[in-house]
């Protein structure tokens, strides 16, 4: 018997409209440290900079976006339709959801969450991209190997996999901030992608593939909530889109300085209303959802694939003491 239907409608933010220019910049640097550090001692005096810096116009541009009231479908429900294996199903829509028993605990993924290094503590782009994928952490003695391990299952010819020794770990007791606005994380074109994030460590991978004889690069972002959360998830749960339902002039590369050391660089959206959005109701702890960060093709590395859009939303039916979301959030590169 096929469950139920859990689709709903929910406000998505983060839309540009559409007559928004295709390149937006946005200085965050106070914003991030008033609103997410909670450093008003460090906000301000990058405040009063910001106000002369000739940057305001183009923030506020950055800033100005609106929410849509969007149909989430329910992606359980639909990989009980398509009746498609795991691996063609992720082929088929860039997502997929899979059972999996981490031997992480709780205090590893607290231990494996990367802190955000803004420019002025002197860790230098380059230097934070060792350190991302380099750190000696529980998710790189323990986490990689289990990941690799999935990949494979789903990719049986990849090789050279990119194992970060950090990943983005979200609720509380470390950073209780949740990405609630739509995006995805790298434009389609490799170079910028690598060039404009000096952070990720994807110029060096695009280098290493270029180099190699494999014809295509895939980075996958592994997403799941995470010990010692005891139910599934339904406060901030995590909206993903079907990537073939963008168009081209869907994309907005948007540019932000201030977060990360060497700013960066992701994609937003216009909205529009064949854009199909999927979450999986109740996720758990023994679950993790893979989805689709970057996919370039040797020789064509600056037309990737669409990659999957995301966003945390606020689900109608969240009951007033839902247990917080505790997740985390691991991207993983290969070569085929």
């Amino acid at each position: 018997m096929t469950a139920a239907d859990r689709s709903v409608t929910a406000k998505l933010a983060g839309f540009y409209k559409p007559g928004a220019d295709a390149y937006q910049y946005g200085d965050s640097g106070w914003m991030y440290d008033m609103f997410a550090r909670g450093q008003a001692w460090r906000a301000i005096p990058k405040f009063l900079s910001w106000c002369v810096s000739g940057n305001v116009i183009a923030t506020l541009k950055w800033m100005t976006t609106e929410g849509h009231a969007t149909t989430i479908h329910d992606a359980r429900a639909l990989e009980a339709r398509e009746g498609l294996s795991k691996a063609d199903f992720f082929h088929k829509f860039g997502f997929v959801l899979l059972d999996h028993r981490s031997a992480m605990t709780a205090s590893d993924w607290l231990d494996s969450g990367e802190a955000f290094l803004v420019d002025e503590t002197g860790t230098g782009a380059e230097e934070q991209a060792r350190f991302y994928m380099a750190a000696d952490t529980p998710a790189k003695r323990i986490y990689a190997a289990e990941c690799e391990a999935l990949l494979r299952e789903l990719f049986p010819g990849a090789h050279d996999f990119f194992l970060p020794g950090l990943g983005v770990r979200r609720g509380p007791d470390f950073y209780n901030l949740y990405g609630a606005t739509v995006h995805a994380d790298f434009p389609v074109e490799f170079e910028l992608a690598g060039e404009m994030n000096p952070w990720s460590d994807l110029k060096r991978q695009r280098e290493i593939f270029l180099e190699s004889d494999a014809s295509e690069f895939y980075q996958v972002n592994f997403w799941r909530p995470v010990l010692p959360m005891e139910g599934p998830v339904t406060a901030n749960p995590l909206c993903f889109a079907d990537p073939r339902t963008f168009r081209s002039e869907d994309l907005i590369k948007a540019e932000m300085t201030g977060q990360v050391s060497g700013g960066q660089m992701y994609l937003a959206a216009r909205h529009h209303p064949d854009q199909a959005y999927y979450h999986y109701p109740d996720m758990t702890t023994d679950e993790v959802l893979l989805f689709r960060n970057a996919h370039y093709r040797k020789g064509d590395e600056d037309n990737g694939d669409v990659p999957v859009f995301h966003s945390a939303f606020v689900h109608p039916e969240t009951p007033k003491d839902a247990e917080p979301r505790r997740s985390f959030e691991y991207r993983v590169g290969f070569l085929l």
